[in-house]
């Protein structure tokens, strides 16, 4: 699809049914939401909404698309190329796939009130480069096992998994690289949302300079777009047939499990009949899509409650987080 027909639907998108969500948005806030639905559209994405419940905690995210197959296979290569130009044609997987967007248009969205995060992003930047360094230095020579047999042609090329690498240095920084990601984020969406593994790709939208790459949560992607194209508006730059972003951080791949791409779905599907048929839904008295009464108030994004702590209640008998 291109920009063009993106922008069509997500100017439907943009404004709530009815009022849905008690928050008054700025118009920053709500360009963003509107620019997250024509990438995600453009992508490929056959559904997309805004204000989608998450499936296993007690708040919402500002956007979110399921594909029914990756959405490199229908994406413009001309509109994406600033945006997939690492990633190969003959790769793309042809499994559903979801992707989350939060939006961001200040940082006081973004990080929690009063938190000194200095220091500890000083310390998170030392442990990347120590890990970095064990993974080219260390690992090669005590686990060579962990390379990936027939991934690149010449050695220096080639694939390492070493999520499975039981070198006690490395685990020890890993180790410790949790432990200041759970200080930073460990009670936010962001960490909440990656570590549950809640769609297959993680997106932070904001406003560019509101957030440094380096602040970017594990397992999230971030892109920017500039304040002065949402001060003057997303539609006019989406009616030129351009994306006005750019991304910064590219977001890793999540493997979701089939029965979190399920309910991804669901939840959308629900938000949209709301949107289209609002006094049906408000018949449901008030029943949230994951289950819980919210009453139509959004819950703060940096606030959560009502998560597991050791099991995921979605999840099926036979399946493991």
């Amino acid at each position: 699809m291109d920009v063009a027909n993106a922008k069509c639907i997500a100017s439907s998108l943009a404004t709530p049914p009815n009022g849905a969500g008690s928050t008054v948005e700025t118009r920053e806030h709500l360009g963003l939401k509107e620019l997250a639905s024509a990438w995600l559209i453009s992508m490929g994405c056959r559904a997309v909404a805004h204000e989608v419940p998450c499936p296993i905690a007690r708040f919402r995210v500002d956007a979110a698309g399921w594909a029914e197959h990756d959405w490199r296979l229908g994406a413009d290569p001309a509109a994406h190329a600033n945006i997939f130009a690492a990633e190969r044609a003959g790769d793309a997987l042809r499994s559903p796939r979801t992707v989350v967007v939060e939006c961001k248009a200040s940082r006081a969205d973004f990080m929690r009130d009063g938190l000194r995060v200095d220091d500890l992003l000083a310390e998170r930047d030392r442990l990347l480069a120590r890990k970095a360094e064990i993974e080219s230095d260390l690992i090669p020579v005590h686990e060579p096992h962990l390379r990936n047999a027939g991934s690149a042609l010449f050695e220096e090329h080639a694939s390492w998994d070493f999520s499975r690498s039981r070198l006690l240095p490395y685990r020890r920084v890993l180790g410790q690289l949790a432990k200041i990601e759970e200080r930073m984020h460990g009670q936010t969406k962001f960490n909440l949302i990656a570590r549950w593994r809640l769609a297959d790709e993680l997106w932070i939208l904001a406003s560019t300079g509101v957030v440094k790459s380096r602040e970017v949560p594990t397992g999230w992607g971030l892109a920017e777009c500039s304040p002065a194209v949402l001060r003057r508006g997303v539609k006019h730059a989406l009616a030129m047939g351009t994306l006005p972003l750019r991304v910064v951080v590219p977001a890793p791949r999540h493997a979701s499990p089939e029965y979190r791409r399920a309910r991804i779905l669901r939840n959308i599907a629900i938000e949209l009949t709301r949107g289209q048929f609002p006094r049906v839904a408000s018949g449901s008295a008030g029943e949230a899509a994951d289950g819980s009464s919210h009453g139509g108030a959004r819950t703060s994004s940096t606030s959560v409650s009502g998560l597991p702590s050791s099991s995921d209640p979605l999840a099926p008998t036979d399946h493991s987080v």
